[in-house]
């Protein structure tokens, strides 16, 4: 959910937001929005890098208050049967705090999962990787989603490369767990899976 409603219009001629307009991002935030846009507080206002710099400073403020709430549980929210897809990113949040792994690793091919996920505001380091270009602009605006375009879904060669960039990055380590969770086809004949995946 993008929420784009003039959200520090005061800053079109004034360095500072009102507190009005602060608290309105701020709210954004606590009730789930994936983004806040600016539209002519940058266009045409006066201070268009000042509105970047505060609605970044607000957002970061915030999310430091969501981090000490617990993540969503859909299971107690809805009176219904889960989804497949929801059920399946709820496990892997409760296998991944379980099992203290240092993240989770999304692969599909319709960001189904990633949504879901990324609904649950559980602050669990996710990657979500997808084979379509497309999904991986859609992505782009989910909160706390990193995403990134791969050839392949192909559980071996995905472990290969994230092992490869993510602990050269620093990332990872000999000995961490990673959460791996597809909402698509890792190997043939099995969708919807959750892996535990130790790097050597």
């Amino acid at each position: 959910m993008i929420v784009a409603t003039q959200m520090l219009e005061s800053m079109h001629v004034n360095r500072h937001p009102t507190r009005a307009e602060v608290s309105d991002v701020a709210n954004a935030i606590l009730d789930g929005a994936d983004a806040c846009m600016l539209s002519g507080e940058t266009a045409i206002g006066d201070w268009p890098v000042e509105a970047v710099r505060m609605m970044r400073k607000i957002q970061a403020e915030t999310e430091t208050a969501l981090e000490g709430r617990p993540s969503r549980d859909f299971a107690r929210e809805r009176p219904v049967a889960l989804g497949v897809t929801e059920a399946i990113i709820f496990g892997a949040a409760v296998v991944a705090r379980k099992s203290a792994a240092r993240m989770v690793v999304i692969a599909t091919d319709s960001a189904d999962a990633a949504i879901v996920k990324s609904k649950q505001r559980d602050f669990i380091p996710t990657i979500a990787v997808t084979d379509q270009p497309q999904v991986v602009n859609r992505m782009c605006l989910l909160w706390g989603i990193s995403p990134l375009f791969a050839p392949t879904l192909d559980i071996n060669e995905l472990r290969d490369r994230l092992r490869r960039w993510l602990v050269e990055a620093g990332e990872l380590e000999s000995g961490d767990r990673v959460v791996f969770v597809a909402d698509t086809e890792l190997w043939p004949g099995i969708h919807d899976s959750i892996i535990v995946w130790k790097v050597p």
